[in-house]
């Protein structure tokens, strides 16, 4: 009889290591889901336009020079692109 006891107690075992096993896999599995998911989430959303992103149409450019060449951070410039918003544009400004 403890010869039998003995492979019982082998046999529940390896069905319990066996259980663990899979139970691991469908975890491993399902955190591959949840990353794969959530990577196709990022690429797939849609960004707001912003103005500090959208550049002018050619010709919309406003520019403004000076008299006299200005020097920032070793960079001379007489002439520089104003950027503001379009007449109508739905953006609020905050205060």
């Amino acid at each position: 009889m403890p010869q039998a006891r003995k492979q019982r107690e082998a046999e529940e075992a390896e069905k319990a290591a066996k259980v663990a096993q899979d139970k691991e896999e469908m975890f491993k599995e399902e955190a591959m889901r949840q990353l794969l998911a959530r990577e196709q989430q990022y690429r797939a959303r849609k960004r707001a336009n912003s103005e500090a992103t959208e550049t002018p149409m050619s010709g919309d450019t406003m520019t403004e020079s000076f008299p006299h060449a200005v020097e920032i951070n070793g960079v001379s410039f007489d002439t520089v692109k104003l950027f503001h918003p379009r007449q109508g544009s739905s953006s609020s400004h905050r205060a």
